[in-house]
């Protein structure tokens, strides 16, 4: 069978990208009203985890469709994934698809309780948060394993998981991800830090954005996360190349960029984590006319295909 995605090497640093060659037939819209979703709560060392889930009513266990997305640094898992807004929910495409899906918020985000005084919440105490919320999600489903998403510093989370509990990754989805340091800063003081508006519209490129979908963003971004916890800085101040080994990684692997975010230096750090991959089925992909927040720029439609594609695909 002709895989959906033709991957094309280019360039001297071997930038590696996928284009995006075939569409899963489209789900049928009148199904939305449909979808109710439901809150969750899962426990970790005592401390609660939110997991936010939504699902047909007449899911087909035969196909073992579930996804856990995993929200980045400063915003929790509804407003990233669940933006009640035309169709610009992600876990509303994935339910029209047949997924049951899920989104967890690590200690400190959306719903979650606060992380101890003894912990900033960095990736590897998400990536705990999450192993506890998938192995509660694997119960409930009656699956062994379960496809992951994961944006921006949740792709560093998602990453950590999948080398800890192989077993339970049925395919890994990067979106947005970068694995090298980024940020040159003293001492952190503060556990958390505050949120605003400014800060949630930072990721989307002018041009390439419906105004009354962000503005929606914004109003939920404030409401379920007017703080984050800083472990997301220290993680990006030291980098994640140190733990995350790619060269270990055998499961379906898709990474996406946006356009406006795929610049040279992004994409050179990205194809050298790609060329490592021993996964025997693997893209990387440039998404034409977004940036960071692709997922909720006008090729949304284009980027949730793109994503169900590569997941729908057997070997």
């Amino acid at each position: 069978m002709k895989a959906p995605f033709a991957i094309v090497s280019v360039g001297l640093v071997g930038i590696v990208l996928g284009m995006f060659a075939r569409g899963e037939q489209q789900p049928d819209k009148e199904t939305e009203a449909s979808i109710i979703g439901a809150s969750h709560f899962v426990e970790r060392d005592g401390q609660r985890i939110h997991v936010w889930s939504k699902a047909p009513e007449d899911w087909d266990a035969s196909l073992g469709r579930v996804i856990v997305f995993m929200h980045g640094g400063t915003y929790s898992g509804r407003p990233d994934f669940d933006l009640a807004v035309d169709d610009y929910s992600v876990m509303d495409a994935f339910v029209r698809r047949g997924w049951a899906t899920y989104a967890v918020d690590a200690q400190g985000y959306g719903a979650s309780d606060n992380p101890k005084e003894e912990s900033w919440c960095s990736a590897r105490d998400a990536a705990q948060d999450l192993e506890v919320a998938v192995k509660w999600i694997c119960k409930q489903r009656k699956v062994p394993k379960v496809s992951l998403l994961g944006w921006s510093w949740g792709c560093q989370v998602v990453g950590e998981f999948a080398q800890n509990n192989p077993a339970r990754v049925q395919s890994v989805i990067l979106q947005g991800a970068s694995f090298e340091a980024k940020y040159e800063m003293g001492e952190l003081q503060n556990r958390f830090r505050s949120n605003d508006a400014q800060g949630a519209a930072s990721d989307f490129i002018e041009g390439c954005f419906e105004q009354h979908v962000v503005d929606a963003y914004l109003t939920q971004c404030l409401l379920h996360d007017p703080d984050s916890p800083n472990g997301v800085l220290r993680d990006f101040a030291i980098g994640s190349t140190q733990v995350l080994k790619p060269e270990t990684w055998t499961w379906p692997t898709l990474i996406v960029l946006g356009e406006h975010e795929a610049k040279p230096e992004r994409q050179r750090d990205m194809a050298n984590f790609y060329l490592q991959l021993k996964s025997k089925r693997k893209a990387m992909v440039q998404v034409p006319g977004g940036g960071h927040a692709v997922l909720l720029e006008r090729p949304h439609l284009a980027w949730q295909g793109l994503v169900a594609d590569f997941l729908a695909y057997k070997d």
